[in-house]
């Protein structure tokens, strides 16, 4: 077994490497698709995105962010939200819930603050890098297809990712829709 100087097995460093790769594709591909769906069944607010696809992005990323809930064990005992939490016990965060119990999906105000790429320790790697293809994909998306509508479209059965199986879309020309 081949090993570099910290200890750390090559078989160990590919698989964090193919981990890294298969999570942040399919946060960043999760938060472009929810997003484009968002967007087609509230077409009025496409305006927004195309004057600020910055603060458009955070906004989706609050309302129809790719990750759902994730569980944390706690590493101290303390009281969260008035219950006790003892070391060692797990803790179901739910993301979506959170983020959006701050209201619905509009554009036009300044972002509020989200959980969608988590916090602290644990906040995800990737988060500038999918924010950066979020901000330059949606704007160019709706630009070159501007008569984009959305036919149907199917969600992950997934109590942990918020994602489609599948966007079907017309209005894209040239029999592609």
């Amino acid at each position: 077994m081949l090993t570099v100087p910290d200890g750390l097995a090559l078989d160990e460093i590919a698989s964090t490497c193919v981990l890294l790769l298969a999570a942040g594709h399919e946060t960043t591909a999760n938060l472009i698709a929810n997003s484009v769906l968002a967007l087609l069944r509230d077409p009025a607010q496409r305006e927004d995105l195309a004057a600020d696809p910055g603060r458009s992005v955070e906004e989706l990323l609050r309302v129809e962010g790719p990750v759902r809930q994730v569980v944390r064990t706690a590493l101290t005992d303390h009281r969260l939200g008035g219950r006790d939490v003892r070391a060692g016990e797990a803790v179901r965060v739910h993301l979506d819930a959170a983020n959006r119990a701050r209201g619905p999906l509009d554009l036009a105000r300044g972002p509020l603050p989200h959980l969608a790429f988590g916090g602290g320790m644990h906040y995800r790697l990737g988060a500038a890098l999918a924010r950066m293809e979020a901000v330059e994909t949606l704007p160019r998306l709706f630009a070159r297809f501007p008569g984009m509508a959305l036919r149907s479209y199917e969600w992950r059965d997934s109590s942990t990712v918020h994602a489609l199986t599948h966007l079907r879309v017309s209005g894209l020309g040239r029999g592609v829709d």
